[in-house]
């Protein structure tokens, strides 16, 4: 689950939506080489589609150590140590950052999207941001409900939850032009049985739309497995990304120690090969030497 924190800067909190949406530069505070961890999927979903600075800090690094301005950390640690990166990347004067927690259980939503650019897994109504941003006030940065509810959403962007139907970028300029000014003033949480209905089977309507492109996404990864067998696993990773495969069904059709084991197959063919054509073009010289030898002997007789 993704909590979003925004950390403010030169007195203007509107200015770290910038820093969200559109970072020039993001380190990731928890990145990990283990496969399946959350630090590993958190490197390999960036650094595949972002094209700006990255920054990797694992557990032994710190931001401070990290020379150039940083517009964006996305932290995965443990929750005894959050604090203390909060502070950390206050003093780095880190802009905006994401912290990987608990947080919306109470809308219903137990885990987010793995792909969350496509897939949408909730649709949520702005009572129910309102109501998750009440009870989380203690550990938002805002200073009043409209800008905890700003917090609240922000996060969704991560998680590929819709507000009122739109994306989050959409949903935090609705706010900032005072859609919902009447619902925050009154602090409405509570909806009718009816709405309640409908976004359960919107929910389960946006349920299966992820699992039918998901099928759609695992039967081309399986074609390109095929028609590139033998090739190194970068080779058919690269091609998988090309093609809009989602990386974690990449890592998932496209295991590191079987598509080494197969890159090293390939690849010790190749040398074979190498080595082959090399001892022939050794032995064919010998072919021309020995008429050579042959006239050296005729002279040596005359």
């Amino acid at each position: 689950m993704f909590r979003l924190w925004v950390v403010p800067y030169d007195g203007y909190m509107i200015q770290n939506w910038q820093s969200l949406f559109y970072p020039k530069s993001i380190a990731i505070v928890g990145a990990s080489e283990k496969i399946g961890s959350v630090g590993y999927s958190l490197v390999e979903n960036i650094t595949s589609t972002f094209k700006g600075k990255t920054f990797l800090i694992h557990r032994e690094d710190h931001l401070k150590d990290i020379a150039d301005p940083v517009d964006l950390a996305v932290v995965a640690v443990p929750a005894p140590i959050v604090t203390s990166i909060v502070e950390e990347a206050g003093a780095k004067g880190v802009k905006a950052m994401i912290i990987i927690s608990a947080g919306f259980k109470e809308a219903g939503v137990e885990k987010g999207a793995k792909n969350p650019l496509t897939d949408k897994v909730a649709d949520l109504r702005i009572e129910q941001i309102i109501k998750i941003a009440k009870m989380k006030q203690d550990s938002l940065l805002g200073k009043t409900l409209k800008e905890n509810v700003k917090e609240i959403i922000g996060s969704c962007n991560s998680m590929g939850i819709l507000v009122q139907g739109v994306d989050a970028k959409q949903a935090i300029r609705l706010v900032n032009e005072g859609k919902f000014n009447e619902e925050i003033r009154t602090e409405k949480t509570e909806l009718t049985a009816q709405e309640l209905k409908h976004l359960e089977e919107e929910r389960k309507r946006l349920a299966e739309e992820i699992e039918k492109r998901r099928e759609e996404f695992v039967a081309k990864g399986k074609l390109i497995i095929s028609e590139m067998q033998g090739k190194v696993r970068s080779e058919i990773k690269n091609r998988m990304l090309a093609e809009g495969i989602p990386v974690a069904i990449v890592t998932e059709l496209l295991p590191v120690e079987v598509a080494a084991a197969e890159g090293a197959k390939a690849e010790g063919a190749k040398e074979g090969e190498k080595k082959e054509a090399g001892a022939k073009k050794e032995a064919a010289p010998k072919k021309e030497a020995a008429p050579e030898k042959q006239k050296q002997e005729k002279k040596g007789k005359r």
